[in-house]
């Protein structure tokens, strides 16, 4: 009896598997049905999808149709569903056909009870086009983003190592598969210097790869063009560098960095898995280099220019110490034969003849403009090494000038006449008492070396509404050529008269005039007529 019901219950679940494959002959979707581990039943769609044979598929297990990366998932929610756990009833996956390719698949299965057991059955849409085109896109969109962190490496970076960091980076997550490595091209020697890398050994590259960079580079140098070697192995031993075969490294893809038309370096990529670098990935990863090269050499300009004005700097700075020295060690001996030269002159040491005093007096004239000029050199160096500082305090401009005009005596040699111009309600101002008597003083020594015959005005006027006054020195002396004008408050310049041709002193006069004038937060111009020099300066007041 019970034989009988075994017997009848083989021939039900039969016939309900050979119902269940009728219907799914006539679905056009891949249809896939298994128990346990073993596929049940195909239908001649799945036989089309996966190449196998519908016997074939029958003598497999359910998960060995999946692609390796998917099959632990796939068997662990098989055996989930099987057991009645809750699996997701729909996932993409990915599987390989009896031809050996990839194909995606949305796949939709639910459970139905078959020779009292369950059994999964599975519908499957072919999605490899969608995904293909999803794949495709999300490069696309990954290439966009490398080339826009290179533009703004561009824009926002002079530093060298940030802008590698940023295109290894990026270059990475496109060719995750490869080794990178930047060299770049030493000016001076001409000589490719590895730089940085990525997935490889960077203290083995650079230890190993050596400064020669073989043949391989020099292709690349030469032709200023990407070239790929898909297999290293049959390429010639002498032209690709032992460190790469001992790393294992299989296929090559060297790019030129072209910036301004010049090669600045080479960016290479190694795989260890044979691969032949697409025309579509040459030309994009030529773009990223075209990108990358243009940063690197406004790096490399960068650095260039902060070097040479590191050693401008230090330059100037041994000058200014090399002429507060010199300026130092001139000025004491000077003082003391200005000294002696003028006891021996006022005969403290005994008579003398007037044909020697004036000898002496000779000596005096030209020791004294020589200390002048030693002066001015210390305190143009001063100035330039950041010494001068400035002491403010309130300074009445009437007293200032009443003490300048009597200082002043015209000059005996001269016809020259000194007119001093300015009101008695000048107002107080806020400043360096000493620096603004010194360009005044300058102001007016100038004229009168510059000036043989004529006058001489010295004026100041308070400016309405703008808190601030003007000092003129104007004279009737022969003027500055006009070539010279533009360079007048330069050091070492001279304004030297046209008529006369007189040109002493060093040129730092009004130098220094022109750096005091700055420091105490005016303006000085220099106007030339016919016959006249107009030099002006505004201070601001309180």
């Amino acid at each position: 009896m019970k034989k009988k019901k075994r017997n009848s219950a083989r021939r039900s679940s039969s016939t309900k598997a050979a119902a269940l494959q009728k219907i799914i002959n006539l679905l056009p979707a891949p249809i896939f049905v298994y128990q346990g581990e073993k596929n049940i039943l195909a239908n001649p769609a799945a036989e089309a999808l996966t190449g196998y044979t519908r016997r074939e598929l029958l003598n497999m297990k359910y998960w060995e149709v999946v692609h390796p990366q998917y099959r632990a998932l796939i068997k662990t929610r098989g055996a989930a569903r099987q057991h009645g756990e809750s699996v997701p009833t729909r996932y993409e996956v990915k599987i390989l056909t009896k031809a050996g390719e990839e194909r995606w698949l949305d796949f939709s299965g639910g459970l139905i009870g078959l020779a009292r057991a369950p059994a999964v059955v599975g519908a499957a849409i072919d999605i490899t086009e969608r995904k293909q085109t999803e794949g495709r896109l999300q490069y696309e969109l990954q290439r966009m983003a490398a080339v826009r962190e290179i533009s703004l490496a561009i824009s926002s970076t002079l530093d060298l190592k940030g802008v590698l960091e940023v295109l290894l980076r990026e270059v990475d997550l496109l060719l995750p598969y490869a080794a990178t490595t930047v060299r770049l091209q030493n000016r001076q020697t001409g000589q490719l210097e590895n730089v940085a890398c990525r997935n490889v050994n960077e203290e083995e590259w650079k230890r190993g790869a050596g400064r020669r960079g073989g043949r391989l580079a020099e292709t690349v140098l030469r032709t200023k063009d990407p070239f790929a070697i898909p297999n290293l192995n049959a390429a010639p031993r002498e032209s690709v560098s032992e460190f790469f075969r001992g790393q294992g490294f299989v296929s090559y893809l060297g790019v030129p960095l072209i910036a301004k038309g010049e090669v600045v370096g080479i960016l290479s990529f190694f795989t260890r898995e044979e691969h032949d670098f697409t025309a579509e990935e040459i030309a994009f990863l030529r773009t990223l280099a075209n990108q990358a090269a243009v940063a690197i050499h406004n790096s490399q300009l960068y650095e260039a220019i902060r070097n040479q004005a590191a050693e401008l700097e230090e330059i100037n700075r041994l000058k200014d110490e090399f002429l507060g020295f010199v300026s130092h060690e001139l000025r004491t001996p000077l003082n003391a034969v200005i000294g002696y030269t003028g006891m021996v002159q006022d005969e403290v040491f005994g008579a003398a003849t007037q044909e020697q005093k004036k000898v002496l007096g000779k000596v005096l004239e030209n020791g004294k403009h020589l200390l002048h000029m030693i002066n001015s050199l210390l305190e143009a160096t001063r100035i330039e090494v950041g010494a001068a500082k400035l002491e403010s305090r309130e300074v009445s401009l009437r007293r200032l000038l009443e003490e300048l005009q009597w200082a002043y005596n015209t000059p005996k040699d001269k016809d020259l006449t000194l007119n001093w111009d300015y009101p008695d309600s000048l107002p107080a101002i806020v400043t360096d008492r000493e620096k603004l008597k010194h360009i005044l003083q300058n102001l007016v020594d100038n004229a009168i070396k510059f000036t043989d015959h004529g006058q001489i005005t010295i004026s100041a006027r308070a400016l309405p509404g703008n808190k601030a006054v003007e000092f003129k020195v104007a004279d009737t002396g022969a003027g500055i050529s006009p070539e010279t004008l533009p360079d007048i408050f330069d050091m070492f310049r001279q304004g030297i008269s046209v008529e006369s041709g007189s040109s002493a002193g060093v040129g730092l006069g009004l130098h220094i005039v022109k750096k005091f004038t700055h420091m105490l937060g005016g303006e000085i111009g220099v106007k030339r007529s016919r016959r006249q020099i107009a030099v002006l300066k505004a201070f601001g007041f309180t």
